[in-house]
């Protein structure tokens, strides 16, 4: 049982006068009675002293996107934009060109890497040329194919591939000019030319904005945040001793309507909670929105929760006393009964007004 209090609440109204200065004393004394007005406004209130429960109540979640990606870049560069003029909130579409970064500086590099690597082919073939057309093992060197690959390593055009060969000579050709490890940097850059550019893994909309368009980002520096548009989850914190859910749950809105299912899916502990993440299933007519409060009808243990009458509740919402004011408090209503409410949400020890 509850113990209701009275909080007195004293307003004191100070007048300002001119004394004037009279024979008659009984004036003086009738006009500094007038000067100072007190009353005292009582009002009924209630200390909150929750209590463990164990019952069918409703669950507070909120709707979030369930499947977020960070934008990042490999490669450090200018960031440039895409196809889109994009900003928090802009919707795009599976493959749009997001974003890319200038590729001035990666396209010199690799410019002039493959020069090095024509000018180390060049050297290696006048050595094979010297060493004739055999082999130290007697076969046959193809110089052929080694002429037509060196000619089309040119910066404008994409690196050839590497041609095979049979030979011993050609292979310690190729080792003493270091050419195994000079075609592998270039191809590297080369693929690494692809991550310049950011296209969209799904149809989706842009979270947040973290780099402007302009700006020099680092490589793996966060650029954008991006969700897959009409993939949503419903996210439930509850004390961490919780056992969590078997089955599906009816998901109803602020007006206590039924307006979807949710099936539980995983659980991640943070401090001495838990935050529980369901898939939501909604009706035809409906449609969740990112940020909306939604509620579950579950079966908890160890709720903390108290039992305030009906009138002291409005809108899910109650009025507190704190540091010499009233303020309104948001609040959960597991169970609503004639003539008080179960509610979740209040401190123990927080003073809860009853009625103005």
């Amino acid at each position: 049982m509850k113990t209701t209090s009275l909080l007195t609440v004293s307003v004191s109204a100070f007048a300002c006068a001119m004394l004037i200065f009279s024979c008659a004393d009984t004036e003086t004394t009738n006009t500094e009675k007038q000067s100072k007005k007190e009353t005292d406004h009582v009002v009924p209130s209630v200390q909150v002293k929750n209590e463990l429960i164990e019952s069918e109540l409703l669950l507070e979640g909120k709707v979030v996107y369930r499947t977020t990606k960070e934008i990042t870049f490999s490669v450090g560069g200018i960031l440039e934009a895409g196809d889109l003029p994009i900003k928090t909130g802009t919707d795009f579409k599976f493959n749009d060109l997001l974003f890319k970064l200038n590729l001035k500086d990666a396209f010199a590099l690799l410019s002039a890497k493959k020069k090095d690597l024509a000018t180390s082919f060049n050297a290696f073939l006048r050595d094979l040329n010297k060493s004739g057309t055999s082999s130290q093992s007697g076969e046959l060197i193809n110089v052929d194919k080694w002429e037509t690959f060196t000619a089309q390593l040119k910066p404008e055009k994409r690196l050839p591939k590497f041609p095979t060969f049979k030979t011993k000579t050609e292979e310690n050709l190729l080792l003493e000019n270091n050419l195994f490890v000079q075609y592998d940097e270039v191809q590297k850059l080369e693929q690494e030319i692809e991550q310049y550019f950011y296209l969209a893994p799904f149809d989706g909309t842009v979270v947040s904005m973290n780099a402007k368009i302009g700006n020099r980002v680092k490589p793996s520096q966060r650029v954008a945040q991006i969700a897959k548009k009409g993939d949503y989850k419903l996210v439930a914190r509850v004390d961490a001793s919780q056992t969590n859910p078997m089955k599906s749950s009816e998901v109803v809105n602020a007006s206590k309507e039924v307006i979807g299912r949710a099936t539980f899916s995983k659980s991640k502990k943070i401090g001495n909670q838990k935050e529980w993440s369901f898939s939501i299933k909604m009706n035809k007519v409906v449609q969740a929105k990112i940020g909306e409060v939604l509620y579950l009808k579950t079966s908890l243990k160890n709720q903390k929760a108290f039992y305030l009458p009906a009138s002291a509740v409005k809108n899910d919402s109650v009025q507190v006393w704190e540091n010499g004011m009233k303020k309104k408090k948001r609040i959960l209503v597991l169970k609503e009964e004639e003539n008080r409410c179960l509610v979740a949400g209040l401190n123990d020890g927080e003073v809860v007004i009853l009625s103005e």
